[in-house]
């Protein structure tokens, strides 16, 4: 056989063709390899969108369980994941509606942070657009990758909820159009009147949803104080009819704005709002014939109702004040009408909570209307009657009772000394110690209807005026009481120097315990806002040791204040903050002066504010602790997370001007002048009583 000879092959051919074979060999693999990565890739894509919400679930729980914020380090992860199944047909709408869930958690996270963690008013802004673009679209429908169940939910349900709980006021106003029904409604309006945008709260009020009669009488009675009546008028009607069926009680608060709105009828209201109505009628030359002016000392005043003696007095005065500026009226009827008019503290008297705040004196939740120039008429009126008056005789000691002979017949029922008012609880008793002094009587129902004007002159803004009536009251009443009370309304008006004169005057009196406490309040105030900080220290340790219980909180949040800014945080009363998630409790002053980092852990799982009774009387003093724990941030956008918008009087004018004086304890400026701002744009709706009783009703006060 003969032998085949294979042709030589050089070298160099010889590897290449190696190489060649080898490349094919791993070309081959690689293309197996992809294929099969491919098809594991195509068949996995269901199982990616699912780890994607495991991955920003635990995402988000870095920032509990390793420091606050951390999350934002994993927040590309879960998109990661979502890549692959958003490129497949058959995946890609899921996968959207995931990546659009996730945005959402990531802008609600970022918020959080951005409020909370390291406030900061530019990023709590930016995420806050960020969760409204992320909320629109409609209704999502979720496999959740913790339980594999579907869900369906919409993120603008929760939108608004959302953006208040950061204290993103401004985006939550604007972000009403993506918002449906009345209670995510009223959060907005809230929100827009809380920020100072009466713009978007007219817009907001505008809006005609289901009725509701919470929105709707607020709604109504904006639209009216804005000029607006046809609108208000319209919402009112809805108020009224709704909340016939839900809360009787509220038709009267409909009908009194109804009746101040220039509506051509209105009802006679019920037992919760009677008296609110008939004054608000009396106002109106339309409705005032309606009001039984010869019948106002036996008017009804709720017997049955469950109201203090002393607030249903303070409901009279609009008609009492009216009845005596009619015409002349017998000494003896004008003591029955006045008696129970004695001048009191009532509530604590602090300059914010009456000063330039809503309308002072209130019957249940329903603002009194009190026109001031007919106090002060009434006033003179009942001033002239004392003068021409003579005081009572000197008291004589009671002689010692006879016992009666033993077959003496049974005693004659003595005469009655005064003729009963109506079903005006025990105020025979007042009657019977008003015709024994009349003189003091009608002296102190005088000062009452000083009082009252003052209140109601400042509340409008016309502090010379509110000044005034208060000397002609202190003229009459140089007590303790009414002493503490100008100086308060001076404080508020920005006179510093008259209240401080009031002080002094007090200060020679012995007042009593509670009119001492709400006196060392004010001075230590005084001091503060004069930037004397070690006296004003001083002054509150000493008023603190010596505060009556129910005043304990206020000056405990002075005290802490005081020795916060003097630096001196172990000098304060040790105020407990809130607890927090798997967070004891701790201390503001403790809290204040605590590394940033555990500072910050404190503020991302503080939860639960809630202001304690009393401490609206040191509102300045409860922003400027708050707002520490965030010092080195921005203490105002923590003060707007921290502090829920569900506690109205903290969000109000009169809290705005007590946050410009925080901010100036703080020497921060720009936040002071723009909460003053705030405070001015609201109080400029209100130029008459009557419209300071709708701005009650309409939440804005």
């Amino acid at each position: 056989m003969e032998r085949v000879v294979e042709p030589e092959v050089e070298p160099e051919q010889f590897f290449a063709v190696a190489r060649a074979k080898r490349r094919r060999r791993w070309r081959n693999a690689l293309l197996g390899l992809g294929a099969l990565g491919v098809v594991s890739t195509v068949l996995a894509a269901p199982r990616m969108i699912l780890q994607a919400d495991r991955s920003d679930a635990a995402c988000s729980d870095r920032d509990y369980l390793v420091a606050p914020g951390d999350s934002r380090a994993c927040a590309w992860r879960p998109h990661a994941w979502l890549f692959v199944p958003k490129l497949l047909p058959w995946t890609r709408t899921r996968a959207l509606a995931r990546e659009r869930d996730v945005d959402h958690d990531q802008a609600e996270r970022e918020l959080r942070d951005a409020a909370a963690v390291t406030p900061n008013a530019a990023a709590r802004d930016e995420a806050a657009r960020r969760l409204l673009q992320a909320s629109k679209g409609g209704p999502l429908t979720l496999e959740r990758g913790t339980d594999g169940k579907i869900v369906t939910y919409d993120p603008a349900a929760s939108l608004i909820a959302a953006l208040i709980e950061h204290g993103a006021f401004a985006v939550a106003a604007e972000a009403h159009p993506w918002t449906q029904g009345p209670e995510n409604l009223q959060y907005a309006y809230d929100a827009a009147l809380a920020g100072g945008d009466l713009q978007s709260a007219a817009q907001i009020a505008a809006r005609r949803d289901e009725p509701h009669w919470d929105r709707d009488l607020e709604a109504g009675a904006f639209l009216c104080l804005k000029g607006q009546q046809r609108e208000g008028l319209e919402h009112l009607e809805l108020a009224k009819g709704d909340a016939i069926v839900k809360v009787p009680s509220r038709t009267d608060a409909a009908q009194i704005a109804q009746v101040l709105c220039g509506a051509d009828s209105a009802g006679y209201g019920g037992d919760s709002g009677r008296m609110a109505l008939m004054a608000a009628k009396l106002s109106s030359s339309r409705f005032r014939g309606d009001v039984p002016l010869g019948q106002v000392p036996d008017i009804d005043l709720l017997g049955s109702s469950g109201l203090a003696l002393f607030d249903t007095q303070r409901a009279r005065t609009p008609f009492v004040a009216a009845w005596l500026t009619q015409e002349s009226q017998p000494l003896d009827r004008v003591l029955d009408a006045v008696a129970p008019l004695t001048f009191q503290l009532g509530a604590p008297v602090s300059p914010y909570k009456l000063g330039l705040g809503a309308p002072r004196f209130s019957h249940l939740l329903h603002p009194i209307l009190v026109d001031p120039g007919v106090h002060e008429k009434a006033a003179e009126t009942l001033k002239a009657l004392a003068a021409t008056t003579l005081p009572p005789p000197p008291a004589t000691p009671p002689s010692a009772p006879k016992r009666p002979a033993a077959k003496e017949g049974p005693a004659k029922k003595a005469p009655p000394q005064a003729r009963p008012i109506g079903d005006f609880y025990h105020s025979g008793e007042e009657i019977l110690a008003a015709r024994q002094d009349p003189k003091g009587a009608l002296e102190r129902a005088a000062v009452v209807l000083w009082v009252e004007a003052a209140s109601q002159r400042a509340a409008l803004g016309r502090h010379e005026e509110a000044r005034h009536d208060l000397d002609k009251a202190l003229a009459l009443d140089p007590s303790a009481g009414t002493r503490l009370f100008a100086a308060s309304l001076a404080y508020a008006a920005g006179d510093v120097p008259n209240a401080e004169a009031h002080l002094r005057e007090l200060a020679k009196t012995s007042p009593s315990p509670d009119i001492a406490t709400l006196a060392g309040i004010l001075d230590v105030l005084v001091a503060m806002r004069g930037g004397r900080w070690e006296d004003a220290h001083v002054l509150a340790q000493r008023t603190h040791a010596g505060a009556t219980d129910d005043k304990k909180t206020a000056t405990a949040w002075l005290l802490t204040a005081t020795a916060l800014r003097v630096g001196r945080p172990d000098e304060g009363p040790g105020l407990p903050t809130p607890e927090g998630y798997e967070r004891d409790a701790t201390t503001w002053e403790k809290l204040a002066v605590m590394p940033e980092a555990e500072r910050r852990a404190y503020r991302l799982r503080m939860f639960s504010f809630s202001p304690s009774i009393g401490a609206e009387l040191v509102l300045p003093a409860v922003f400027y602790v708050v707002g520490q724990a965030a010092n080195g941030s921005d203490p105002e956008v923590w003060i707007d997370a921290f502090i829920p918008l569900a506690y109205s009087a903290y969000h109000t004018p009169t809290a705005a001007r007590a946050r410009a004086e925080a901010a100036r304890w703080r020497g921060d400026e720009q936040a002071a002048k723009r909460h003053e701002a705030r405070a001015g744009a609201a109080e400029s709706l209100v130029d008459s009583p009557e419209k300071l009783v709708l701005a009650s009703l309409a939440g804005v006060l």
